[in-house]
């Protein structure tokens, strides 16, 4: 609170976490948003026909629920993955989860022997725009308490793919409030598995594609590379001619 109270600017990634920044008596003047982003050439939407990693992988053709990302301390699985075990008998859904961090073991370890469950480690980042667009839907969660503390980035290139999102996490958050915004996905409250097998079930087909499309002119609005370090050399501009 020192450090932040005595800084000539506070650069947060999002409102909620401006509000959070706002209690702990940082002047209003003094924080400035700026979200994080995606550079639209690094992720884009790849068509099923050029998607190698889709054919690498078993994936094309296949109905793909997707977590991409760090398997953090701050992420909700188990939401997930009682859905996943829940559809198992009852849908082709895929859940596959790419990645790693300090929940991975415990992750697969809760997959167990699902059938319907594959996880993969992170992959090289040629290859982004593929493996995020093998998948039908994605999925962005945040355990309850940490909104306004971090913001998943994986929420950005979700949309810079142009595919909807199933976010699991608290109403007043960051993705939350940027999902229901955009009309771009769906948020499931944590711990509520029918919830998350239903959502993934409605973003089959139309409107999947719609929502996911939504995201991507969201996306292209609000959340590039270009937009991104703009906002934060103007801020840093500011500060240097005040």
């Amino acid at each position: 609170r020192w450090a932040l109270r005595r800084a000539d600017r506070v650069i947060a990634i999002g409102e909620v976490m401006r509000e959070r920044l706002l209690a702990k008596g940082v002047a209003p003047e003094r924080v400035v948003v700026c979200h994080n982003w995606t550079d639209p050439e690094r992720v884009r939407p790849v068509p099923n026909a050029e998607n190698t990693f889709a054919r690498e992988h078993g994936l094309a053709g296949r109905f793909v629920v997707l977590y991409a990302g760090n398997m953090g301390l701050s992420h909700e699985f188990a939401t997930m993955l009682e859905a996943a075990r829940d559809l198992e008998r009852s849908s082709d859904a895929l859940f596959l989860l790419i990645g790693g961090g300090k929940q991975t073991a415990g992750v697969r370890e809760s997959a167990g022997q699902l059938g319907n469950v594959r996880m993969l480690p992170y992959q090289p980042e040629d290859r982004l725009a593929e493996a995020l667009s093998a998948a039908a839907v994605h999925v962005v969660t945040l355990k309850p308490g940490m909104e306004g503390t971090l913001l998943p980035s994986k929420l950005y290139s979700s949309l810079a793919a142009a595919r909807p999102v199933v976010f699991v996490g608290p109403e007043h958050s960051e993705p939350a409030q940027i999902v229901a915004r955009g009309g771009c996905g769906i948020r499931v409250a944590p711990g509520d598995a029918a919830g998350f097998a239903a959502a993934v079930e409605r973003l089959r087909g139309a409107e999947g594609r719609r929502m996911g499309e939504a995201g991507r002119t969201l996306f292209e609005a609000e959340y590039t590379r270009r937009m991104g370090t703009a906002r934060i050399a103007a801020a840093l501009e500011e500060v240097s001619t005040a």
